[in-house]
């Protein structure tokens, strides 16, 4: 009798080059294993914004990430949450072994009268989650992703689509608890602290091309500018505008390497009032002129 196949490996898994197209389908879940990265775009970091929420769990190795200036490398027996507005970059070291779980907003909200959306994972659009966790607590996220790629890997019946949304509620569920459990060891002004940076993240998240000025991010929370920057200094390690800044060299990134939007029309869209003064301001982050980078990153991909 021939041996199954392992589930990692199965042909209904999606294959991490589909995952930014699967949002548009029926389902809208995919579950990858994790790849290394020349396996996804040879020598390139890529810079995106998924339009789907990514859970990555680190069963072997290491994977990197980068996200508004803060760089965070997943070691084995941690997971990582990107939210599906980060603009982002990740790299898979050779070697690393576990799985991408991806799913969109619909896939949670139709059908099921379950309240997930109010979850803090969730919620948050500029800020990545990242738990390393004791090996007995990382077996037990193992255990329920196992269930929930056992289930997407059935074969088709009535039932299927609710399984598989309950079981992936599962693991937000504990997920969230994860998140908690580590937030709630922060006194109470921190924690005050941590609920006002949300939502300091989810405006600049919507306004960071129009909106530069840290007043206005100040006034629409209701606090000094000063406390504003005490803030993101505590949570982001950096200024305000530097996080303001930091979206905005990350789209343009984006744009350079993955469109063809000439360097003027790109200064234009992220709000430059000329090419030259955008110039300038991508030079001061990344000491090189923006059609330098694009030249120098294109050449280098064979773009």
């Amino acid at each position: 009798m021939a041996q199954s196949a392992s589930p990692v490996h199965s042909a209904s898994v999606v294959l991490f080059g589909e995952l930014s197209n699967f949002s548009a389908s029926e389902i809208g879940l995919g579950i990858s294993p994790l790849y290394p990265m020349e396996k996804i775009a040879p020598g390139l970091v890529q810079i995106h914004r998924n339009d789907f929420y990514l859970v990555i769990m680190v069963q072997q190795g290491s994977c990197r990430i980068e996200a508004n200036q803060e760089r965070l490398e997943v070691l084995s027996g941690s997971f990582l949450f990107v939210p599906k507005s980060l603009l982002h970059t990740m790299q898979t070291n050779a070697g690393t072994k576990g799985y991408f779980l991806a799913f969109t907003e619909s896939f949670l909200s139709q059908q099921l009268n379950l309240d997930y959306l109010s979850f803090g994972l969730l919620k948050s659009t500029n800020r990545f989650f990242h738990r390393q966790l004791e090996v007995k607590d990382f077996q037990q996220l193992d255990e329920l992703v196992r269930y929930l790629l056992q289930e997407y890997n059935q074969l088709n019946y009535p039932l299927k689509l609710m399984a598989m949304k309950f079981r992936l509620g599962l693991v937000l569920i504990y997920l969230e608890k994860c998140i908690q459990d580590q937030e709630a060891n922060l006194e109470s002004n921190i924690m005050e602290g941590v609920f006002t940076f949300k939502a300091f993240e989810r405006l600049a998240g919507l306004h960071f091309v129009k909106e530069k000025s840290v007043d206005f991010y100040g006034s629409h929370l209701g606090i000094s500018t000063k406390k504003l920057n005490d803030l993101v200094k505590v949570h982001a390690n950096t200024t305000t505008l530097d996080y303001l800044n930091e979206h905005v060299v990350m789209e343009a990134k984006r744009l350079l390497l993955f469109t063809d939007m000439p360097v003027k029309g790109i200064a234009y869209e992220l709000g430059f009032s000329s090419d030259s003064y955008f110039n300038r301001f991508f030079r001061k982050y990344e000491s090189i002129s923006a059609q330098n980078f694009r030249e120098k990153y294109r050449n280098m991909n064979g773009l």
